[in-house]
């Protein structure tokens, strides 16, 4: 064969090649688009079971595919964290949407348990609810503070109504922390079982009116009024009140963990070891028009001990009464009250400390 012939055949071939290879590239990527594994958008749309809400990513924004959206309140956020004392832990961010001058319930239950057989006496728990609106200003923080023992289940509970100024969206989330304290301890496993819930009232919901006189120390046979609501009864669609409360409270066995706001509670004078022998009582008290208690409703009274290895405390109590249509005033004062039997001061925080007062009302 001539040597130009034999040049045209050799690229004659090169083409055939060529075409013949660009011609299954084609086929392959047809067959790749219809199975789905070439796609353009690369984020999966959110499926219709998702059941977590998360907070907004900046990163996400202007992205094609469609992010989740906030919770609407009745809704609950549920998290088991598996720490290793001492260790400090944060549960998933949740975001909930809500609207101006509408009234929400923030409610936690954490249950928690230092398992039996575990070396040390015990360890302290924190637990803080951190709240922050679409801004990033901090809108709400829960907290309470619990030492806990071997081998005993413990469930903390605390509460606060909130009412925004604004539409928007509120991200929360809840940091657990035992700290290092009790070096026998050291690393023993636990869990820590969060619950957290926003729900809208359908009656009243009222904050305590402001606890000017808290953290407060009581000393040993002592009382003090710490919370207390004003409520108006023409303005009760439902003749039942609801209280719940809880108590951050640290029994002065020793000066530690007795400090709030840059001050140490427990001095000297009210340091016993043996601890501290309380009552605290829930009252209904009817207000006349002279500004006076004319009447009691109901009242409700717990005793209980705090001694120097549980230390720390945060006692919840939930109270129900029916209001009667006959009263001698047209107010209804709720209030906590606590005396301390001592021998040892009962601190009482204002930190963890809450009360909120609810008419019950059915829901239509």
């Amino acid at each position: 064969m001539p040597e130009a012939e034999s040049r045209r055949h050799i690229r004659r071939t090169r083409w055939v090649v060529v075409a013949l290879a660009g011609l299954f590239a084609l086929v392959l990527l047809a067959v790749l688009v219809l199975d789905g594994r070439v796609t353009t958008h690369p984020e999966p749309a959110p499926t219709a079971d998702s059941t977590r809400p998360t907070s907004p990513d900046p990163s996400d924004a202007g992205s094609a595919s469609a992010s989740p959206g906030p919770s609407v309140a009745p809704f609950s956020a549920v998290q088991r964290l598996s720490m290793t004392f001492p260790e400090k832990q944060r549960t998933d961010r949740t975001s909930f949407a809500v609207e101006e001058g509408e009234t929400y319930l923030l409610q936690f239950d954490v249950d928690a348990e230092k398992p039996a057989g575990s070396p040390g006496y015990g360890f302290m728990l924190g637990l803080t609810l951190q709240c922050t609106d679409q801004d990033g200003r901090g809108v709400a923080t829960l907290s309470g503070t619990q030492n806990l023992l071997t081998g005993e289940p413990v469930t903390l509970s605390n509460q606060l109504v909130m009412t925004p100024a604004r539409d928007g969206v509120i991200t929360c989330s809840m940091l657990a922390n035992a700290p290092d304290a009790d070096l026998a301890a050291q690393g023993t496993g636990f869990a820590v079982d969060v619950t957290w819930k926003v729900t809208e009232p359908v009656g009243l919901a009222l904050p305590a009116q402001p606890a000017e006189s808290l953290p407060v120390v009581i000393p040993a046979s002592s009382s003090q009024v710490l919370l207390t609501r004003d409520v108006a009864v023409e303005e009760l669609a439902q003749r039942r009140l609801d209280v719940l409360t809880s108590l951050q409270l640290t029994t002065c066995t020793g000066p530690g963990g007795s400090t709030e706001d840059g001050t140490q509670w427990c001095t000297e004078d009210v340091i016993d070891p043996t601890g501290s022998h309380f009552r605290f009582e829930v009252r209904y008290d009817v207000i006349g028009a002279d500004g006076q208690v004319c009447g009691t409703i109901d009242s409700g009274r717990r005793t209980e001990y705090l001694d120097i290895y549980r230390h720390h405390q945060l006692y919840h109590v939930a109270k129900s009464v029916a209001v009667p249509t006959e009263l001698c005033g047209p107010t209804i004062r709720t209030s906590i009250n606590l005396r301390n039997d001592g021998p040892a001061g009962l601190l009482v925080h204002r930190a963890g400390t809450s009360m909120v007062t609810m008419e019950t009302r059915p829901v239509s």
